[in-house]
């Protein structure tokens, strides 16, 4: 994780993510007062699976595609 915000509920954490450069997905905490944690993160399952660990009432997100390359 590289930046932790908290925001309104109607604010899409994703699309603060698509707004930083290196961020490639987010966790979303559960709401609270009208307001939710958005964990931006510059890593994601693809390239560090075992880094993805549940919590009770959050949200992963990945937002950037990845392109495997099986050759």
């Amino acid at each position: 994780m590289f930046l932790n915000l908290t925001i309104g509920i109607n604010t899409p954490c994703k699309h603060r993510c698509v707004m930083e450069s290196e961020c490639v997905s987010v966790n979303i905490g559960p709401p609270l007062n009208g307001r939710v944690v958005c964990e931006l993160s510059n890593s994601d399952h693809v390239k560090y699976p075992e880094d993805i660990k549940q919590r009770p009432g959050w949200i992963y997100r990945a937002t950037e595609v990845q392109i495997v390359d099986k050759n």
